[in-house]
């Protein structure tokens, strides 16, 4: 589907429509662009099969973001739908509107009146012109959908943090059972930024001014949605941690007390065995609550991911610089 909707499918219909092959190549690589300005001008071969190519990379990772994230969440739900007071009720309510043909859609159609224009003044020829409509039309049904995906399993693990879940204890786990939305947001977020990144890498090529700012925004967005769809779960993390440190600091002046009045009556050995026994359990639970995680990943992948994305933030940034 890429290759149909990407460079070769739209160097046939240009060809077809002029039977210049020359011509067609020249409109190949200018319908390449996802900018909603026409471009005409034409640079080194090398760049346009650049060009070409990078445009029909973009599909095919929209295409496979869009797979990978429903099967992440439908994978996720055995675990996620244990935590929720109505089983799997509560979690296809918040994750639903994932596989809605409408959002897609809707996305799809905004995507065609923003960014056809520009293709459809390429066309020199009827034919070119059908041709290159219905290409575009499948290219951003394609991404329409991913980024319809993108947004609603964001939204999805939003919805789903407000649900009054039954958590995991924490020395079963010390995510209480989350960790799988986690995994949802920063792999949404690795894979978003990159696919975004890919789709517009014309741009870097090209200089296009306005395609390369809509492109730094956006990853900027992606660094913050890896944590904006997690502030609900945060904020319960951060409670659960709280109660259980306060419960066990309640527990320690009761165990310690009692130590303390085994050994002013001077009771048996065993019963002092028995104290060391309850108190050793308590310093292995106080420990286990300290490391109860405030969000449901582990630090050190998310650090990974932000300085990926920096590095990309970075170099756009550089870029954009560099043109205006």
């Amino acid at each position: 589907m890429s290759i149909v909707a990407g460079g070769p499918g739209s160097f046939l219909v240009f060809y077809l429509g002029s039977l210049n092959i020359g011509q067609a190549w020249n409109e190949t690589v200018s319908a390449s662009f996802f900018t909603i300005f026409h471009i005409t001008q034409q640079g080194p071969v090398a760049q346009g099969v650049a060009e070409v190519t990078v445009s029909a990379l973009a599909l095919f990772v929209d295409m496979y973001l869009t797979r990978y994230l429903r099967r992440l969440v439908l994978s996720a739900r055995p675990k996620l739908s244990s935590l929720s007071p109505s089983d799997e009720g509560a979690y296809r309510k918040a994750f639903g509107p994932i596989t809605s043909p409408n959002g897609s859609l809707f996305f799809a159609f905004l995507f065609m009146v923003v960014y056809f224009p520009a293709r459809a003044l390429i066309a020199t020829s009827l034919v070119s012109l059908v041709g290159i409509t219905i290409l575009s039309a499948i290219a951003f049904t394609i991404y329409g959908a991913a980024f319809w995906v993108y947004l609603s399993c964001l939204w999805g693990v939003s919805r789903f943090g407000l649900q009054p879940l039954k958590l995991k204890q924490f020395y079963e786990d010390r995510m209480l059972g989350l960790r799988p939305l986690g995994q949802i947001v920063v792999s949404s977020a690795a894979i978003f930024s990159v696919a975004i990144t890919i789709t517009l890498g014309a741009s870097l090529i090209t200089g296009d001014v306005l395609s390369l700012a809509a492109n730094l925004a956006i990853v900027a967005i992606g660094i913050s949605m890896i944590f904006i769809p997690l502030i609900g779960i945060h904020t319960i993390m951060i409670r659960v941690k709280e109660e259980e440190e306060a419960k066990l600091s309640s527990l320690s002046k009761e165990l310690f007390t009692h130590s303390k009045n085994s050994e002013a009556t001077n009771q048996e050995d065993s019963t002092k065995i028995k104290d060391l026994v309850e108190l050793e359990k308590f310093l292995t639970l106080r420990d286990e609550a300290s490391k109860i995680s405030e969000w449901p990943f582990e630090s050190r992948n998310v650090e990974r991911l932000i300085a990926i994305l920096l590095a990309i933030f970075a170099a756009l940034l550089a870029r954009l610089l560099q043109l205006v």
